[in-house]
């Protein structure tokens, strides 16, 4: 399992090509520009995508994290087929007490995941770095949604089903539910811990957000709202 931020990647992909004797290299983590890099340098046959579904952040020497009644994590085959390694590690994963979800379209999940996040750090980046002044911004709350739908209709353009499907609410509820219902959740811990975890990976979405707009300028769909919020993450 190599479960980092994508800026480290390209980093150890030596390392591991190197390595002969395992077959099975299961990458959990973000990834907006899809599984080619990896399959390039590792070959198709070895690689897996999957990510954790865990809020956490450092605080000085000490790592606090919230979970569900039980952790959860989506995995997947690069074709989407339910084979028997993924059987096997949905079992082995199962066994330790993890909730675990097979993704049919491992890059698609983890595409629409980066159209969530870039717009909420972009957005809280906006409201200088504070959950509170960011749960008072209405407009900038608003301007994170039409991000995340620009976001969708690049990737829909491209052929990427929303993946999950119960994205789809944020393209159908109204910003006059939407709203209300983030400032509400922005005052919980659960996502004081995930922003608290955003901020101190300011180089991955960088990262990403090049990744991004790699995809942005490949679909020729106009993206203001994002492009307004994404210049915050450089900063």
């Amino acid at each position: 399992m190599v479960i980092m931020g994508k800026n480290y990647i390209p980093s150890v992909l030596p390392t591991l090509a190197s390595n002969n004797a395992t077959p099975n290299i299961l990458f959990m983590g973000n990834n907006a520009a899809g599984p080619n890099e990896l399959v390039e340098t590792l070959s198709r046959e070895r690689v897996l995508l999957g990510f954790p579904k865990l809020s956490g952040a450092i605080y000085g020497h000490v790592v606090r994290y919230l979970t569900g009644k039980r952790p959860a994590l989506t995995l997947g085959e690069l074709d989407g087929k339910m084979s028997q390694r993924i059987v096997w590690l949905k079992e082995m994963f199962e066994g330790a007490g993890f909730s675990v979800d097979v993704s049919p379209n491992m890059d698609a999940w983890l595409k629409y995941h980066v159209t969530i996040i870039l717009p909420l750090a972009g957005a809280y980046i906006r409201a200088g770095r504070s959950l509170k002044e960011l749960s008072k911004d209405k407009q900038s709350i608003a301007l994170m949604f039409r991000a995340m739908r620009e976001g969708f209709r690049v990737l829909k353009k491209l052929g990427f089903p929303v993946t999950p499907g119960s994205l789809k609410m944020f393209e159908w509820l109204p910003l006059w539910i939407l709203v209300p219902l983030t400032r509400r959740v922005l005052k919980t811990k659960r996502i004081e811990y995930a922003f608290a975890h955003g901020d101190a990976a300011r180089n991955e979405m960088k990262v990403l957000a090049e990744e991004f707009r790699e995809i942005i300028r490949s679909s020729s769909v106009q993206t203001p709202a994002y492009d307004e919020l994404s210049q915050y993450i450089y900063l």
